[in-house]
């Protein structure tokens, strides 16, 4: 981002003392949210679909999630 507004200054507007100003912005990264076993265990089993149910089982890693389990 910082670099296409610096692109648009430089070569569109030009004002050399704004562009001195300007500085990237760190953005930190937040982690994903990880489901538990039994959370990833519980999300299969609502899924009513088989097919949507095999998806969620391969997607999550858990494969004794059989809705009789």
């Amino acid at each position: 981002m910082i670099t296409r507004l610096r692109f648009c200054f430089e070569i569109t507007l030009a004002p050399e003392e704004l562009m001195a100003k300007m500085q990237p912005v760190h953005v930190p990264h937040k982690l994903p949210v990880v489901l538990s076993r039994e959370e990833a265990a519980r999300l299969i089993a609502a899924a009513r679909n088989l097919k949507h149910r095999t998806a969620l089982s391969v997607a999550y890693g858990v494969w004794d999630c059989a809705p009789g389990k």
